[in-house]
């Protein structure tokens, strides 16, 4: 079985977590546009404030990933999804096949309709 998850986040990691305790034997494949593997965001304000260096933010480290056999190919930007042929389509032209396709992407915040929240604070 060839699982492939769009999107490198804490979702796309915990979910490649799971398959691969119940499946031993399939190929993990998590296509991640971002440049580094799982990071926390949250704690972007403590290095920019110097209590903690970049390496600080990170969660899962590349090693992470290879001890549990999960491809993280990182700066990969899917572009598209062909249901019918089973296929993740990457900006760069390549194209990533699955059995089993997982979309975890995130979410964007919803902004009410506040007047004036498009304002300068």
């Amino acid at each position: 079985m060839r699982y492939v998850i769009v999107g490198g986040g804490i979702a796309g990691t915990a979910a490649a977590e799971a398959i691969r305790k119940r499946d031993r034997e399939g190929s993990i494949t998590i296509l991640s546009d971002e440049p580094y593997p799982l990071w926390s965001k949250i704690r972007l304000p403590e290095l920019f404030s110097g209590s903690v260096d970049a390496d600080g933010l990170v969660i899962r480290k590349a090693h992470w990933y290879e001890r549990r056999d999960i491809d993280l190919l990182i700066n990969v930007e899917v572009t598209s999804i062909d249901p019918e042929a089973k296929v993740a389509r990457t900006a760069r032209g390549g194209e990533v096949p699955y059995d089993r396709l997982l979309m975890a992407t995130g979410g964007i915040a919803y902004v009410p309709p506040i007047p004036g929240a498009d304002k300068q604070n």
